[in-house]
């Protein structure tokens, strides 16, 4: 799923979502480095 901007022909994608198939691993990878990511700032 994309989101888009701009008249038909010269779109602009600014984001496209993975695919469903890919979307249970992507979200718990970005969990993975939110969790680690938040454990390094408060030390």
């Amino acid at each position: 799923m994309p989101v888009v901007s701009g008249p038909i022909g010269r779109e602009k994608i600014y984001y496209e979502a993975p695919p469903a198939d890919r979307l249970e691993g992507e979200m718990k990878s970005f969990i993975r480095w939110w969790e680690k990511s938040r454990n390094e700032a408060e030390s």
